[in-house]
């Protein structure tokens, strides 16, 4: 088969294709939202204008009052309660 006669017959089966999709009204407004949708991100995408990275800088969220504190270390029981490796008694049998 050449090549225009393939390009063809995948035009036609396009075609079908996108019949078949959008045959009713209800399913050619959804296909039609998704296009523009998709059409929307590509757009925004391509716009040299808008970001890549938001600007957290100017956001709406307000910083946090007074001073930061460091982050408080567990609690010196919740330490204290593991075993410690070097305390613990050697299986009978295993000699140092």
């Amino acid at each position: 088969m050449s090549g225009g006669v393939r390009g063809a017959l995948a035009a036609m089966l396009g075609l079908i294709a996108l019949q078949a999709v959008v045959g009713t009204a209800g399913a050619a407004g959804r296909v039609g939202s998704a296009f523009a949708g998709l059409a929307g991100l590509v757009a925004k995408v391509a716009d040299p204008n808008v970001p890549a990275i938001r600007d957290r800088a100017s956001s709406s969220t307000p910083p946090a009052s007074g001073p930061v504190s460091p982050p408080t270390p567990p609690a010196a029981a919740a330490v204290h309660a593991l075993p410690n490796p070097r305390t613990l008694p050697l299986p009978a049998g295993v000699g140092v």
